[in-house]
């Protein structure tokens, strides 16, 4: 009975995460990571299509999730024509799935309980089904309907310009200065949408050429999270999703139009309220960098959001942190002092975010932090199959663990997140008419907003 009760005591510190040919397993560890039973090894096969699909098998609850993320990069937008990414979100939205009208589409899914989603991510299209083990057949037919054969409707692409302009037209100088900011830092809550100039530019023409350049197996991530097995996922992947193919056309090229100028991008947006304190938002995204892992990024957001939580310096009050899957994040704070006084507090407080990496307890904090987001992950399909997705379009790695995670690492990724020169700033109150000080300053090419 004594050596029963020891093995059980000591057993959990043997166990430990494995990686074994890319699959990754779940278990204990004696730092607190995770086991937890019915997860197995993450499994990944390749259809003939070049569609990459994952596995994330767990017989715990009767349910399924797919995640399915097509990338994309906002340079193959034609120039003169950005945002054009975001009016093919639009159309996908409303588009025909397959042989059937949206709201065909959607009566689909009512009568077999799917729960289906659509949204743009910052590097991908992103589809997102959930079933429970008796409906995963119609959940891979409804992903394939959506996201394999959606058919476009020129006249109804027209009808959105329309109403997309009425909107831009409406919507305020410091609205859209505000939205010209967010899309500057990435943040996803916010629409992809073009600007009146360039909206009035796409054809749709361009709407079929980058679909048939985005929408394609080769460039897309399936995972599967929840109660089915390897052969189950082979055979429906490859029945639903087998014969998605590029299309009756090879992806084309975007056309670059060189003799369009392009407007100095904005990087400080200004507008004045007098006698009002200071509002001031700050932020940054990582644009086709693929060096942080999510690990990095999920622990550096960690340490900026306690330190806003513990110190601010002044005269800085009421710092709220975000931060965004893609590497991205937005700083918002309120002053009561100037301008310059602000500024000066807000590079205070980047430097200590980038040189907080630095202390010794920093590694421990951060494992747990991790272990608790992990275990969180795991336990709620929707977020675990949705950030395996995320995280493979990004980099294309699965490995999560921090076993091999050191000091610098983190170092290295908070001086990366918090540079200085990469921040955009959009600022709120009592400014001086002059804005050649925030040019002086380093924070230039500014725009006045009236």
């Amino acid at each position: 009975m004594l050596r029963y009760a020891l093995l059980v005591i000591l057993l959990p510190l043997f166990q430990s995460v494995q990686h074994l040919h890319g699959q990754i397993v779940l278990a204990q560890k004696p730092s607190g990571s995770l086991a937890v039973s019915g997860v197995h090894a993450l499994q990944e096969f390749r259809l003939p299509n070049g569609l990459r699909v994952l596995l994330a098998e767990n017989h715990e609850r009767p349910l399924v999730r797919l995640e399915l993320r097509t990338a994309w990069d906002p340079a193959e937008e034609p120039r003169g024509k950005e945002g054009l990414g975001g009016v093919l979100a639009e159309m996908l939205k409303s588009s025909r799935a397959g042989n059937l009208t949206r709201e065909a589409f959607q009566r689909f899914l009512e009568d077999r309980a799917l729960r289906f989603s659509f949204s743009m991510q910052p590097r991908g299209l992103a589809w997102s089904v959930l079933s429970d083990s008796q409906g995963q057949e119609a959940a891979f037919e409804s992903l394939a309907m959506a996201a394999t054969r959606p058919e476009f409707d020129g006249t109804v692409l027209e009808a959105r310009r329309q109403s997309y302009i009425k909107a831009f037209k409406e919507r305020t100088p410091r609205i859209r200065a505000e939205d010209r900011f967010r899309h500057r830092i990435g943040d996803p809550s916010k629409s992809m949408l073009p600007e009146e100039v360039s909206l009035n530019r796409i054809e749709f023409q361009d709407l079929l050429m980058l679909s048939r350049r985005i929408l394609r197996p080769e460039k897309s991530i399936m995972v599967i999270q929840g109660d089915m097995n390897l052969p189950q996922a082979k055979q429906l992947a490859m029945l639903h999703l087998g014969a998605w193919g590029p299309g009756s056309q090879e992806p084309v090229a975007p056309v670059r139009d060189q003799l369009l100028v392009q407007p100095t991008p904005t990087r400080t947006w200004v507008i004045r309220e007098a006698g009002k304190a200071i509002q001031i938002k700050l932020g940054s995204s990582l644009p086709g960098n693929r060096s942080l892992t999510s690990s990095t990024l999920a622990i550096c957001a960690g340490l900026a959001e306690r330190e806003l939580a513990s110190s601010l310096p002044l005269p800085l009050v009421k710092a709220a942190f975000r931060s965004f899957p893609d590497g991205g994040w937005m700083i918002e704070a309120v002053s009561e002092k100037s301008v310059p006084e602000t500024m000066e507090a807000v590079a205070k407080l980047l430097t200590r975010l980038r040189t907080k990496g630095g202390e010794a307890s920093v590694l421990i904090a951060a494992r747990k932090a991790w272990t608790a987001e992990r275990k969180n992950r795991v336990l709620h399909p929707q977020q675990e199959a949705a950030s395996l997705a995320d995280r493979l379009v990004r980099s294309g790695e699965i490995k999560e663990s921090l076993d091999n995670l050191k000091d610098e690492d983190i170092q290295s990724g908070l001086r990366q997140l918090f540079s200085a020169e990469a921040c955009s700033y959009f600022i709120i109150g009592g400014l001086p008419q002059d804005a050649d000080w925030l040019v002086k300053a380093g924070l230039g090419p500014v725009e006045i907003v009236n």
